[in-house]
């Protein structure tokens, strides 16, 4: 498939170099070279980007990337089960377009700019009420 994240050969050398065998189970139960639904909304692709733990005792997480029909494609989204994963397989998993992705950012930038603008005004409303 041309849009995968990782091949298969790029998967199993990612797999040589995981040392927890908790997370090398979860990659190969939910291997990053096919495409998943996720259950909580089975209506978009999303491939998982990554593995990760933040310590030896605790579950393992993936990094999801969203694609070409996702409602916010090319984002990452971070800290997700696996075990909520669908797999998928169709192979219809898309990077998103040009536009989609300048769109995005566009978006992003403007989220960006209404929450420092918020924290400005926070910040005098603040400054005021010391006063």
């Amino acid at each position: 498939m041309a849009d995968e994240i990782l091949s298969q050969e790029d998967f199993d050398a990612e797999l040589r170099q995981m040392t927890s065998p908790k997370m090398k189970r979860v990659a190969l139960r939910y291997p990053a070279t096919q495409c998943y639904r996720h259950a909580n909304n089975p209506f978009w692709h999303v491939w998982i980007a990554s593995y990760y733990m933040l310590n030896e005792e605790g579950p393992v997480f993936v990094v999801l990337m969203h694609g070409r029909d996702s409602t916010t494609p090319g984002s990452r989204v971070y800290h997700q089960d696996a075990t909520l994963l669908l797999p998928c397989s169709c192979g219809k998993w898309q990077w998103p377009t040009e536009r989609q992705l300048a769109e995005r950012r566009a978006e992003l930038a403007r989220l960006q700019t209404q929450h420092a603008m918020k924290v400005r005004d926070l910040t005098r409303e603040h400054g005021r009420s010391k006063a």
